[in-house]
C-alpha cells in the first residue's frame, strides 16, 4: 500500500523529518524533560542534569531537522543560478557584474584578504 516507516531516508542518506517523526521525538523529549524535573525534585542531581541535557538536545535536533526538511522540499524544484566567474588578479578579487543600464559586463575589483 504505502510506505509507513517512521524514519525515512532520502537519496543522499539524510533523514527526512516528517511531521510524525518530529512529533514522536518532541514527545520523547518532553517525557525526558519531565523525568529530569522529577529527578531534580528527588535530589538526584546528576541524573536530572543528564536527562535534561538529552531532552534539550533531542528537542533542538527535531525542530532543526524538521525546518531543514521543509526548506529542502520547498527549494527542491527551483533552478539554482550559475556560479559567478570570480578570479584573482594581482592580489585582487575580480568579480564580473552586469551593468543595469547597458547590459554589459563590468569588472569590480576588491582587495583580496
Amino acid at each position: 500500500m504505502g510506505d509507513h516507516r517512521i524514519v525515512k531516508v532520502d537519496d543522499d542518506g539524510i533523514v527526512v523529518w516528517t511531521g510524525r517523526l518530529t512529533a514522536i521525538v518532541v514527545g520523547l523529549a518532553a517525557l525526558l524533560g519531565g523525568a529530569a524535573f522529577v529527578a531534580r525534585r528527588l535530589a538526584a542531581d546528576g541524573a536530572a542534569k543528564a536527562l535534561g541535557l538529552i531532552a534539550a538536545v533531542a528537542l533542538i535536533v527535531a525542530v532543526a531537522g524538521r525546518a531543514s526538511t521543509v526548506r529542502n522540499r520547498r527549494w527542491a524544484g527551483v533552478e539554482q543560478p550559475p556560479p559567478s566567474r570570480v578570479r584573482v588578479r594581482g592580489g585582487r578579487v575580480v568579480v564580473p557584474r552586469r551593468d543595469v543600464k547597458s547590459g554589459e559586463w563590468v569588472e569590480w575589483r576588491t582587495k583580496a584578504g
